[in-house]
């Protein structure tokens, strides 16, 4: 028995055959109400990088100047509180989304 390296191009066809398996099991195609989860964590991850670039224009990191910068978004800015709790929802949201996505994956 000889050893052979795999090829080169290996971790990219075991992804494609993980994203387009030759064989699927009928149950697991069958249409039910976790089938979208996958979607809808990546979904909640574009909310979360849009309203996280929206945060930032008007966030200032600078220990000095970062709570009033918050409480500038609630106060002074029309949109930033709303941004700021889709923000936050969204990623409460994404965590239960991943684990119940991962529960029905694996």
């Amino acid at each position: 028995m000889t050893n052979q390296t795999p090829p080169r191009n290996a971790p990219i066809t075991g992804f494609l055959f993980h994203l387009h398996p030759r064989k699927v099991a009928a149950e697991t195609i069958r249409l039910n109400l976790s089938f979208g989860l996958g979607g809808m964590a990546a979904t909640l991850f574009l909310v979360l990088t849009i309203t996280g670039v929206l945060q930032l224009l008007s966030y200032s990191s600078d220990a000095a100047e970062a709570y009033q910068s918050v409480i500038h978004m609630y106060a002074g800015a029309s949109l930033a509180g709303f941004i700021r709790n889709i923000h936050h929802w969204a990623g409460n949201l994404l965590v239960l989304v991943g684990m119940l996505h991962l529960l029905r994956v694996y």
